[in-house]
């Protein structure tokens, strides 16, 4: 019968906890992938939906009657009315065409392009007119002569103190304070791409 050396015992011990941390490496690392996998699509996921706060009201008219004495208490239902969409650049703008694209839908505009006080554009939504309506708008805001042509409204932004011109083709105006809304979100559009 041989004998086992006391180095050939450490040899083998050594071996055998060298073969068990590598197991354990090996199992922890297609844990990790196999999460990284799940996190990945779980984000992807999440992108893909865009969930609506909801705001209550109760519907009026709807009161309490009284029959026989007693009150009859009906329940009130209520409706639920989503609040305008936010505007997140690193989600709605994966360049700044999409993003003035998605700055059209939620505010309702046919088309948006922001152009420099000389007629140069900045950036705009790809509308044919775009160019044309940069030098002529922006012409106009310097002369001081008012824009008269119908679905064509015009704002002025500042952005990192240069003067912007907007110009938006649509239906309808947008309100004062919506306007500031819109102004807010070309900012933050333009300094994720600019």
């Amino acid at each position: 019968m041989e004998v086992i050396t006391f180095d050939l015992f450490l040899l083998i011990t050594g071996l055998i906890l060298v073969g068990i941390i590598l197991f354990l490496s090996l199992v922890s690392v297609i844990y990790t992938v196999r999460l990284a996998y799940k996190m990945d699509t779980l984000t992807k996921m999440i992108d893909t939906f865009r969930p609506v706060s909801k705001v209550d009201y109760s519907i009026p008219g709807i009161e309490t009657k009284i029959k026989g004495g007693e009150p009859e208490i009906s329940v009130k239902e209520t409706v639920s009315v989503p609040e305008k969409p936010k505007f997140d650049p690193a989600r709605d703008a994966p360049d700044i065409p999409s993003g003035m694209h998605r700055l059209c839908e939620i505010y309702g505009m046919e088309s948006l392009t922001l152009s420099t006080p000389d007629g140069l554009v900045v950036a705009s939504t790809g509308h044919p007119s775009a160019g044309d309506d940069a030098a002529r708008v922006s012409y106009a805001s310097v002369t001081g002569t008012p824009v008269s042509e119908e679905g064509i409204s015009v704002f002025h932004t500042d952005y990192k103190g240069n003067d912007l011109v907007g110009i938006i083709r649509g239906n309808r105006e947008i309100p004062k304070d919506l306007l500031g809304e819109l102004k807010k979100d070309i900012n933050s559009l333009l300094e994720r791409w600019i």
